[in-house]
């Protein structure tokens, strides 16, 4: 299953991991370029993108509809 989740606080990177652990193709959308970058060395396994999920253009441009 594809999922995208926003935010990647505490509750947001725990979903992330135990989704992609279970074999699912997760996106996590951070806002913020520096804790992106720091989550995505944490989930190698999951595609950790600087994007506002707030965002309707934001959400277009990654083919989320």
């Amino acid at each position: 299953m594809k999922i995208a989740i926003a935010g990647a606080g505490a509750v947001g990177t725990f979903m992330a991991e135990d989704l992609a652990a279970s074999g699912h193709d997760v996106m996590l959308l951070e806002v913020d370029p520096a804790i992106a970058k720091k989550v995505q060395k944490l989930l190698p396994r999951v595609r950790v993108l600087n994007a506002d999920a707030c965002e309707i253009n934001s959400l277009s441009s990654l083919g989320i509809d």
